[in-house]
């Protein structure tokens, strides 16, 4: 029976690290919009760089525009704002009237400042890059690539409140090989995880790109739809049996597999009720001979 099992999740390998961060949600605004609060800011750090004279060095405060580029846009945008911060600066140096510095001095001295922005502009770059594929790492399995428990408590959390709001209905189906033990035990464990991922990947072929799979254990796989459809639910998952127990047919692998599934109308309060709901119904597939399917629907 189901229960959350950190021990049965998928480890990330000890040279990744979870970093709290990750779990920061960040939506971009729109493009124009990220390109006026650039602007912005680099006119106002340019007008401020003017105010302040040649005394004070005031270089490095260009980086906020520059940074807030990358975090709003990406490089390219970043690499823009760089640009513009190298023209704003070297033109109100220049009309800040030093007589005793040369235009060839003041272009040099700019130029350099031009690369440090650019090479801010590429690690800050390279840092979100590295966030966001640890990220991915950390919320998915390494092997199926599928969802693991933590992302899909995850997300479907965040479902049920949409679903909720809209009055929609939401299925989750939990997943069961049969003769997965088997396997391991006669073949290995190399194809034990052939087998994992093939079944993976069948499901994603059947399901659309916004249904969450996820594995949850060893050899059990959790299934969100939120689809106000329900009644097209029964043959979604009639064609994911058939297709995934098909595809095993032809490696002459011997596993099946025991599916329950159970819509709701009435939304329950967590995911983990509905998954543990779910999740009987696959073990009374499994009592009674495995290799099928019990579809409920709770009004």
């Amino acid at each position: 029976m189901f229960q959350a099992r950190n021990d049965d999740m998928m480890r990330l390998p000890s040279h990744y690290v979870e970093m709290p961060v990750l779990h920061i949600r960040f939506r971009r605004p729109p493009r124009p919009l990220s390109l006026l609060v650039v602007a912005v800011l680099v006119g106002l750090v340019g007008f401020i760089d003017y105010l302040t004279g040649t005394e004070m060095e005031f270089s490095i405060f260009y980086l906020i525009p520059i940074t807030t580029a990358v975090f709003l846009s990406g490089w390219i945008v970043g690499a823009a704002a760089s640009a513009a911060c190298f023209a704003v600066s070297f033109a109100f140096d220049y009309l800040s009237g030093d007589q005793d510095r040369s235009f060839l001095l003041i272009f040099s001295a700019n130029l350099a400042h031009l690369g440090y922005f650019t090479l801010h502009t590429l690690i800050i770059s390279w840092l979100l890059r590295v966030i966001r594929e640890v990220r991915a790492l950390s919320l998915h399995d390494p092997l199926t690539t599928a969802a693991n428990w933590r992302y899909f408590e995850e997300q479907a959390a965040m479902r049920l409140k949409i679903a909720r709001r809209n009055r929609a209905p939401v299925t989750i189906a939990y997943i069961d090989l049969d003769n997965f033990k088997k396997v391991n035990d006669t073949l290995g464990h190399h194809v034990g995880n052939e087998v994992l991922k093939t079944v993976a990947d069948s499901i994603q072929s059947q399901i659309r790109p916004n249904d969450l799979l996820a594995r949850l254990g060893g050899d059990e796989f959790g299934l969100l739809i939120d689809d106000p459809r329900s009644d097209e639910i029964r043959g979604v998952l009639e064609r994911v049996m058939d297709e995934t127990c098909g595809r095993l047919r032809e490696r002459n692998w011997p596993v099946t597999l025991s599916l329950g599934a159970v819509t709701y109308r009435r939304l329950p309060d967590s995911i983990t009720t509905m998954v543990k709901e779910a999740d009987r119904l696959m073990y009374r597939v499994k009592k009674s001979g495995k290799n099928r399917m019990l579809y409920a629907v709770r009004r």
